[in-house]
């Protein structure tokens, strides 16, 4: 049967080679290349093997409309072209350095800002209606997202299309629980949850990311959604359990923003306190943020935890493979423990298909905990308190090999490409082939 013609709509550019696109790329992994497109909203450039049409709004570009009012804001994308014009090195340059600034701060004022812009709707132009009303897709996937601005493109093309569109719940972008209680944040929420109301008012499938999502959304949505995270292809994976190094060597690949420093941190004053007679234990850390002077000194408080330099997307497989256990934390802070309340890391479908232990330091109330404790899929301590116990268990070769044994499994079980294809494609996307 010939693929309906997908269209997605996503934040980034969609980049195979980019751990930061690795959802899409994973759900659309086989994708005709010539039926489907996509609309996202960065300067930065594609590189898919599985879509060729794009269309491209660049966020630096609204700003320059405001005192340049004939430029064009947004580029239609043809990537089997020879002849691609894409915006230029500085302009995307310009703008990661902006938006790294706005997500590092999480600032509601900045998020007020960013808003007015789209509000202005310079991103609405006629090139944009033309690239969807030419492609004329059958059907529409969008990647949800807590950004008004983004859910009212979603809105938008659906209107514009009038076609059967899915969306993928991957934040917690309608409850939204968390410490802010200002006018600001409440109004902003407030705007966020009608945005997100509508469109999933307009879908006709909701995909959720985790189990904890899914009963909280049903629930809000009056829908039966779906939940389905990235695949993992078993195809050629099988578990072989392998004795642990000594001293155990324990890696975490991965973000530090969102307070998940403060518990890695935590974690580095835990391995120095556990290891005071013999090294035990040892801790690599692997991440593409950026960290101050101070940070890199909490970080490396004992000798047994070590700074690496971060590894291309292509490579985070075999770089697990050379360690025992992969860590996984989110944060406890007041600021940002509820940022992951919803959420299901990427990574942890990384780590269920590594064959490896996982250690996870996290709240329970959160949804990537609550998950990895009813799967028993990983040690886990669900508070700082907790960690130098934990890490004893870490001490017994044979429960380090059965709780490797027991997150493959999960994979295996909950996270199977062949699963969420079938979720994705034959209980959704092919229903809509013409």
């Amino acid at each position: 049967m010939r693929q309906p013609k997908i269209l997605v709509i996503v934040r980034g550019a969609w980049d195979d080679t980019k751990g930061a696109s690795s959802t899409v790329s994973n759900l659309f992994m086989g994708a005709d290349p010539e039926r489907t497109a996509c609309i996202y909203i960065e300067s930065k450039k594609p590189k898919s093997n599985y879509c060729r049409f794009f269309y491209q709004i660049s966020e630096i570009a609204l700003v320059k409309k405001l005192y340049r009012w004939r430029i064009k804001t947004g580029k239609r994308l043809d990537l089997s072209s020879g002849n691609v014009t894409y915006f230029d090195e500085k302009t995307i340059e310009q703008e990661e350095k902006t938006m790294n600034y706005v997500r590092g701060h999480r600032s509601h004022i900045y998020t007020w800002l960013r808003e007015m812009l789209w509000g202005l709707n310079g991103w609405k132009t006629k090139e944009l209606k033309h690239f969807i009303t030419d492609f004329n897709p059958d059907v529409i996937w969008f990647f949800g997202s807590p950004l008004v601005l983004m859910n009212k493109i979603a809105s938008y093309v659906i209107r514009t299309c009038n076609k059967p569109a899915g969306v993928f719940l991957m934040d917690d972008a309608y409850t939204y629980i968390d410490e802010d209680k200002g006018p600001i944040a409440h109004f902003y929420k407030s705007r966020l949850r009608k945005s997100i109301r509508e469109v999933v008012g307009q879908c006709k499938k909701v995909f959720v990311i985790s189990p904890k999502m899914k009963k909280e959304y049903d629930k809000a949505f009056g829908v039966d959604s779906v939940f389905i995270t990235k695949g993992i292809d078993f195809s050629k994976k099988h578990f072989e359990p392998l004795n642990p190094h000594k001293p155990l060597r324990m890696v975490y690949m991965g973000q530090v923003i969102y307070g998940r420093i403060y518990s890695l941190i935590a974690m580095a004053n835990a391995i120095k306190e556990f290891n005071v007679e013999e090294t035990r234990l040892t801790l690599d850390i692997y991440t593409t943020n950026s960290l101050n002077d101070s940070e890199k000194r909490k970080l490396t408080v004992t000798k047994d935890v070590n700074l690496q330099k971060p590894v291309p997307f292509s490579k985070v497989e075999e770089t697990i493979a050379q360690y025992d256990v992969v860590v996984f934390v989110e944060s406890f802070e007041k600021k940002f423990k509820n940022a992951a309340r919803l959420s299901f890391s990427t990574k942890i479908t990384d780590y269920l298909g590594s064959g490896k232990c996982i250690f996870a330091v996290g709240p329970s109330t959160i949804a990537p905990i609550e998950y990895l404790v009813d799967e028993d899929a990983a040690i886990v301590a669900t508070s700082l308190d907790e960690i130098v116990e934990k890490m004893k268990l870490l001490c017994n070769d044979d429960l380090v090999k059965q709780y490797a044994q027991k997150a493959f499994e999960c994979g295996v079980r909950n996270h199977s490409n062949e699963r969420i294809r079938q979720e994705v494609y034959d209980n959704f996307i092919n229903q809509y082939s013409y």
